[in-house]
């Protein structure tokens, strides 16, 4: 997950490049499995060389890539005179939500095979265009026949601002196929929003649960404060454990500080999917008056209800956050470390800091990562950690950390690490100097080759036979040894 430095990939994009097939095909197994945005131009370059099959692999892990990856030469072949990749391509712009991919997408709404008509509808709700509307006319035709393409075909038209899906969904609303009314009434709900409260508060208590269920999701989404207390009834009255998740996940959605008193006897429900909704519920309320409740959630048997807990205490609440993410160090995920940073940015530094002095090796990791995301905290955080721990392998990596990001503007700090501390930071500060000096990193070396550690002396001479090879040679001058 981490980007590489640009060196390894021109590596990587020569071993491709390389007339020896075995060094080729190596070098295409390595970048076909990175999935990071760094390596684009390796895929831009399969894509303008590789076999056919080379390019669809290569548009595959394109679209395995995070958002925000640079299309323009994906766009330029979907323009080229090859069309034979037109939809491969297209499919991959809109996974990355680039309209460009629209025109050769709408064709295959009208494919013999159903499989391609979804694959079209999937990639088109990624990009929804006014210009596919008229084309899913003929999948309605028969919308009962197909629902699991119907629902597409509706929700595609509900994102297009399709301005007659009213009237469509208003005659499934009296279908005699409960299912088909079941779609209608929950995309009634989402498309009406306000006008639509009071019918949707009458079918939650309706006879059949496909329209119960369409009508509590709709009120999950549109999250309107006089839904609580309908929810409530209706919790209060079932003992049906899908249709109570499905109601305890819509109360979790409404964003009030009247939900709390409700989800609050919920974090102790058998159902762990209901304890789970209920704590994200009090964490999206905004109010701290839910904190005592996510204390106890703390020690829920289920883990990932457990970090929920402990991400909405620390959101919520500056006083009990601190100790409540302490105590949760030795059991929380890395990766609840890195969903924490995500959406609680900066003010999620203290708890970073704490991550990374953890006694945990997969937390430190997590927490160096989520520091890059915060550029003017970064440094300042591993200053004070490589400071405090007593950890010589985490030592090493942020002395590495800062020396990658900083090169010899961190030569005091190696210079100290070299000579004094455990072996492991100095051996770690030596090859660094190795790795990243020049004369002045060479000066700082010179003394070690007299130190009284043998390992110390070795690892001092590797560093300047390093340094040595590196630097420019005087007219005239033989190399230094």
């Amino acid at each position: 997950t981490h980007a590489p430095p640009p060196w390894m990939l021109a590596f990587f994009k020569a071993l491709l490049a390389d007339p020896n097939k075995t060094l080729s095909e190596t070098g295409q197994a390595i970048a076909l499995g990175l999935r990071i945005k760094e390596a684009m131009p390796l895929f831009d370059y399969l894509l303008a060389t590789g076999t056919p099959e080379l390019k669809t692999r290569a548009l595959e892990s394109i679209a395995a890539l995070p958002k925000g990856v640079d299309l323009a030469n994906v766009r330029k072949l979907l323009k080229g005179k090859d069309k034979s990749f037109s939809v491969p391509i297209s499919l991959v712009l809109a996974h990355h939500g680039d309209a460009a991919a629209v025109p050769a997408l709408i064709p295959e709404l009208a494919a013999a095979d159903p499989k391609q008509v979804m694959q079209a509808l999937d990639a088109l709700l990624e990009v929804p265009s006014a210009s596919a509307i008229s084309a899913t006319d003929a999948l309605l035709k028969a919308p009962a026949d197909n629902l699991p393409q119907t629902k597409k075909v509706l929700e595609l038209r509900h994102r297009a601002g399709d301005p007659k899906l009213i009237d469509v969904l208003s005659k499934y609303r009296r279908s005699d196929n409960v299912q088909l009314q079941a779609l209608a009434v929950y995309y009634l709900g989402i498309s009406e929003r306000g006008k639509a409260l009071a019918a949707l508060h009458e079918d939650v208590f309706h006879g059949d649960v496909n329209v119960q269920l369409a009508a509590i999701e709709a009120l999950g989404q549109i999250g309107h404060p006089s839904s609580i207390q309908v929810l409530k009834r209706a919790l209060d009255a079932s003992n049906d454990p899908r249709l109570r998740t499905a109601l305890v996940t819509s109360l979790s959605l409404i964003k009030d500080k009247d939900v709390v008193p409700v989800l609050s006897f919920l974090v102790s429900d058998p159902i762990p999917e209901i304890r789970k909704a209920a704590i994200l519920g009090l964490a999206r309320s905004g109010t701290k008056d839910g904190v005592p409740t996510l204390k106890i959630g703390t020690q829920d048997a289920n883990i990932d209800a457990r970090a929920e807990a402990v991400k909405a205490i620390v959101s919520l609440d500056p006083i009990e956050g601190p100790t409540t993410f302490r105590l949760a160090l030795g059991w929380l995920p890395p990766e609840a470390i890195t969903a924490m940073a995500k959406s609680l940015g900066e003010s999620f530094s203290p708890y970073l800091d704490m991550a990374l002095t953890s006694s945990r090796f997969e937390l430190q990791d997590a927490a160096l990562t989520a520091l890059e995301a915060l550029p003017s905290k970064e440094d300042g955080l591993l200053a004070t950690a490589y400071d405090r721990t007593r950890d010589a392998g985490l030592k090493a990596r942020i002395l590495k950390r800062l020396t990658v990001k900083h090169g010899l503007a961190e030569l005091p700090r190696l210079d100290a690490a070299a000579k004094t501390g455990d072996l492991g930071t100095r051996v770690a500060a030596i090859g660094l100097l190795g790795q990243f000096g020049d004369d002045t990193g060479k000066a700082a070396l010179l003394p070690l080759l007299d130190d009284a550690d043998e390992r110390i002396r070795v690892e001092t001479a590797v560093a300047i036979v390093k340094i040595n090879g590196r630097l420019p040679t005087k007219k005239g001058a033989k190399k230094p040894r």
